[in-house]
């Protein structure tokens, strides 16, 4: 896969593949657009995939991916959707997500996510839809959602 270096694309979602996602993914640097949900893949998002800077969709939902959602993500400023719903990531939400200010969908519900809801995530003007229900966060809604 590294090798196909004009990839714009993968969709693997709803098939039997399985196992983790290859970190060789990361040198498919004009790859825009990956799903791949519901395939009952596991481990963590490859560190390697913050150097996907032409990534628009990055949809894992309904996996078992595990760990904390990855702080660098919020690096990737072409996301327009971010899917992580429904897989066992835990820990705290970035703020840094805040800085993804053309995303347009953050799917980040049914996971074990703790903590509050980041202020940054009032700097997500293009945001038009927020699902972070089926968690363990705590805490009051942040006043800077009501700029969105």
């Amino acid at each position: 896969w590294s090798t196909l270096t004009q990839l714009e694309g993968i969709r693997v979602s709803n098939t039997s593949v399985s196992g983790t996602i290859p970190s060789s993914y990361g040198k498919l640097t004009r790859l825009a657009i990956f799903y791949a949900w519901g395939c009952g893949l596991k481990g963590t998002i490859p560190s390697s995939f913050s150097q996907l800077h032409k990534l628009q969709i990055l949809d894992v939902n309904s996996n078992r991916l595990t760990g904390g959602i990855p702080v660098w993500l919020g690096q990737l400023k072409s996301l327009a959707q971010l899917r992580l719903s429904r897989n066992v990531f835990g820990g705290s939400i970035p703020g840094t997500l805040g800085r993804l200010t053309g995303l347009q969908v953050l799917e980040l519900n049914s996971n074990g996510l703790t903590g509050s809801i980041p202020e940054s995530f009032g700097d997500l003007h293009e945001l038009k839809e927020l699902n972070l229900y089926n968690n363990r966060l705590r805490g009051t809604l942040p006043d800077s959602l009501s700029q969105l």
